[in-house]
């Protein structure tokens, strides 16, 4: 891929798109992150937080905050440009979903609700993406 169109994609990303691909990018980087051991991913409430989109302390529906602060910006994105959808490696860490994506992951990507198989591959290649040229 030539530097001019990575350039392309990387300004055809939102500001709030990519400051979350940034949030997962290092994420990824840690020691405590595992490619496919959905328990070493980003929690909604997590990236929301970091992001400032609201306190820790708040409660409120984490997803549908973070869908408004990049998480649907950047899962559109991957979609635009035919990337893995890195937006799987973000994960509800309560509930009857615990350590699955919201429905509207598997929605929003023309999938199945809970399409593991299809979800582990896009996780396993995002991790593996080299996302730099976009942040």
């Amino acid at each position: 891929m030539s530097v001019k169109s990575q350039n392309i994609m990387r300004n055809d990303l939102s500001n709030q798109g990519r400051a979350l691909l940034k949030l997962i990018v290092q994420h990824a980087t840690t020691a405590g992150f595992v490619p496919g051991d959905p328990g070493t991913y980003l929690g909604y409430k997590e990236c929301c937080v970091a992001l400032g989109a609201a306190p820790a302390h708040a409660d409120l529906p984490w997803g549908r905050l973070l869908q408004k602060h990049g998480l649907n910006d950047l899962n559109e994105w991957t979609q635009r440009h035919n990337l893995p959808r890195v937006t799987g490696l973000i994960v509800n860490q309560t509930g009857d979903r615990q350590y699955w994506p919201g429905g509207d992951f598997f929605e929003s990507n023309g999938r199945r609700d809970m399409d593991g198989t299809w979800w582990e591959d896009q996780a396993k290649q995002a991790a593996q993406t080299n996302w730099q040229p976009f942040l």
